[in-house]
């Protein structure tokens, strides 16, 4: 799991230090030897994100006819969820229509300009689209972490909010716990002393806890860590 914190506090103690666009993390030599602007731990976590975007798509449609989960508050970036009156699963259906596609499609557009691309392909349907774009970012990857970190950076922020979002629509509402502490991470480009403060939900069924404003995700093997974040324990008790 990313923690921002970490790296926005190096970053501070030292400001001259080549660092990741995305993460703020100092590069390692090879990556300094391989001009890039993206480190290849972000590389590896925009693929990550971006399969669990295809892998969460196959699974939506046996969402469809489920109520959506209610997560007890809001959230920005797209993380609030309602339940609806309305048969079905609204959340789901506007992802299925074009929803999931449209939040992707910005950056392939973004990145199509900064290759001097002047076309944009017709996508079709919204499943369609959604494949083309992921392919298309998948194999321009190699060329966005030497070439445009920020691009790199704001897909790999705007992946993470979609997953969230997707995990949330496709989970079972009676899985889903709100804790009461608010979310300790700071959101990427956000202000340096402020944490997100977002509604944190415990997924049972996953195991895994994640912030429904910034779409930080935290493992189980994580929870430690977590815990001493919000403070609900001290390091020694851990």
């Amino acid at each position: 799991m990313s923690n921002p914190a970490l790296y926005e506090a190096a970053r501070l103690e030292e400001p001259d230090i080549p660092r990741c666009a995305a993460c703020q993390a100092p590069f390692l030599p090879a990556e300094l030897h391989d001009r890039r602007q993206v480190c290849t731990r972000c590389e590896h976590q925009v693929l990550t994100l971006l399969d669990a975007v295809s892998d969460l798509w196959s699974q939506l449609p046996e969402h469809l006819l489920k109520p959506a989960a209610n997560t007890g508050g809001g959230g920005g970036g797209g993380g609030h969820l309602e339940g609806s009156a309305a048969p079905g699963n609204l959340t789901v259906l506007s992802l299925l229509a074009g929803e999931a596609a449209a939040r992707l499609a910005t950056w392939d557009t973004h990145w199509r300009e900064r290759l001097g691309w002047t076309d944009t392909p017709l996508r079709g349907r919204p499943d369609h689209a959604l494949r083309q774009i992921l392919r298309f970012l998948r194999d321009h990857l190699p060329w966005a972490v030497r070439n445009a970190g920020d691009l790199v950076a704001g897909l790999r922020d705007d992946a993470r909010r979609l997953v969230g979002y997707m995990r949330t629509a496709t989970a079972d509402a009676r899985s889903l716990v709100p804790l009461p502490q608010p979310c300790p991470y700071r959101t990427p480009h956000g202000p340096d002393d402020q944490p997100c403060g977002g509604r944190l939900l415990m997924d049972r069924e996953r195991r895994e806890i994640r912030c429904v404003h910034c779409s930080a995700t935290v493992p189980m093997h994580n929870w430690v860590e977590l815990g001493i974040a919000v403070g609900a324990f001290q390091p020694d008790a851990a």
